[in-house]
């Protein structure tokens, strides 16, 4: 939920000291510049809505995520929080066009293809990063 805060920096620190000794952090935020965040900023733009309202059938709201983190910021304010971080994972392939119209086989190419990105060079791509950390 950090990407909901504006100064997500400060709401890290508050959750440090709400953490029990030995207790843990887990934490999931959408990457900055994934692919379906990246998607959902050109779908806001004056002209693209009315389309994208027209293909899914009913209402499209912004999802409020005011303070998207690359990876590196994420991981620079769980650290300077006083956090040690354990484990990163991301996922979330998201392709728009393979996602609304591939059905079964579009849906089978985007996992394919998340594979092959998460861990690389490409992991940015990937809608959403998790962390585990511990308190230092």
């Amino acid at each position: 939920m950090i990407e909901h805060f504006a100064q997500s920096a400060r709401a890290l620190a508050a959750m440090r000291r709400l953490i029990a000794p030995g207790g843990t952090l887990m934490l999931s935020t959408p990457q900055r510049y994934s692919l379906l965040e990246t998607a959902c900023r050109v779908a806001f733009l004056p002209g693209v809505i009315g389309l994208v309202r027209r293909i899914y059938g009913e209402a499209i709201f912004e999802t409020g995520h005011i303070n998207l983190l690359t990876a590196r910021a994420a991981e620079r304010q769980i650290t300077a929080a006083g956090f040690r971080i354990l484990e990163r994972f991301s996922s979330g392939m998201y392709l728009p066009i393979v996602a609304e119209f591939g059905g079964e086989r579009g849906l089978g190419f985007e996992r394919w293809l998340e594979r092959r990105v998460r861990g690389g060079r490409m992991d940015w791509l990937l809608w959403t990063q998790y962390y585990v950390a511990a308190p230092v």
